[in-house]
């Protein structure tokens, strides 16, 4: 598709200073410009919104067998590629320059779903392509697992080798089904998975077995609310790199001395691990004993 700006689809509305320098960015409602934008929803996520069509729409510029449309887009290109340089710099504090993680999107781009999505696929436009491998949970803001499936794979087709996810507040979207997919794709390369505010089943968080270069895990948040204690003692035995452990703010009986000594013992290696409102636990010995890297 050709376009000016690699807008994706969302539902939200920008307003305000946006990174692009705009007052006010709406998302579009598709790509076609026959049909009224108030009939139409948002469109899914691998769908990107060709802004020189809705202008001409907004301003009452009649089709013409498509030759303004046509002659208008010749220059679209290069105004993508300004658009892609522009989100890659994005607006960084400047007292968090020598903090920027490599491969990561400003917060003032991370921070909005819509520009988000921009940053992802604008991966093949500008002077610097595919620098993008640090993905924030706007990316993927579905509760719905037919859409959450398509939205990770569109991802996974502009971004080939991200090496950390973030996932937040999205229902039972995460299903074995979807979890499968981003194994196959960043099984053996994804470094760092956190999921927060999100209802995950025990097949899904054995499915994490696949995921066996991952240094950091976070499942925190409620995520482990309906996960048995034989998931997470299956998983524990799996992840040999792991250092950081998350497992925060879980119903206080979420995490129990076999799963945490499982843990433990199967990962000496820990550098970090955080059990907030884990009640109850009295394995406290066992991991100063087993995990003597602990910060």
């Amino acid at each position: 598709h050709s376009f000016c700006t690699l807008l994706a689809s969302g539902k939200s509305v920008l307003r305000g200073r946006s990174m692009l320098g705009l007052n006010s960015v709406s998302n579009g409602p598709g790509l076609a410009t026959a049909t009224p934008a108030a009939a139409l929803g948002p469109a899914p996520f691998h769908r990107t919104v060709d802004v020189l069509e809705l202008v001409c729409e907004a301003v009452g510029v009649v089709p013409d067998s498509g030759s303004t449309l046509m002659a208008l887009r010749r220059c679209s290109m290069v105004w993508a590629d300004a658009v892609s340089t522009a989100v890659r710099r994005g607006d960084w504090p400047d007292d968090d320059a020598a903090d920027r993680p490599s491969g990561a999107m400003a917060p003032e781009v991370a921070r909005i779903p819509a520009a988000a999505r921009l940053c992802v696929v604008s991966q093949q436009r500008g002077a610097v392509r595919e620098w993008l491998t640090v993905i924030p949970a706007t990316v993927m803001r579905t509760r719905d697992a037919d859409v959450m499936l398509r939205d990770v794979r569109t991802l996974f087709a502009h971004v080939p080798r991200p090496t950390a996810l973030e996932f937040d507040s999205n229902g039972a979207a995460l299903t074995p089904v979807v979890t499968a997919a981003v194994a196959e794709a960043v099984g053996t390369t994804l470094q760092s998975l956190k999921v927060a505010r999100t209802s995950l089943s025990g097949a899904v968080v054995e499915s994490l077995l696949g995921f066996v270069a991952l240094t950091d895990l976070s499942l925190t948040d409620h995520s482990l609310d309906e996960v048995s204690e034989g998931a997470l003692i299956a998983v524990a035995a799996g992840l040999p790199r792991l250092l950081h452990l998350d497992l925060s703010l879980n119903v206080e009986d979420a995490i129990s001395d076999q799963a945490l000594s499982a843990f433990t013992s199967h990962h000496p290696q820990l550098e970090h691990l955080n059990l907030t409102d884990a009640h109850g636990l009295t394995a406290h010995d066992g991991v100063a004993a087993h995990c003597k890297t602990l910060r």
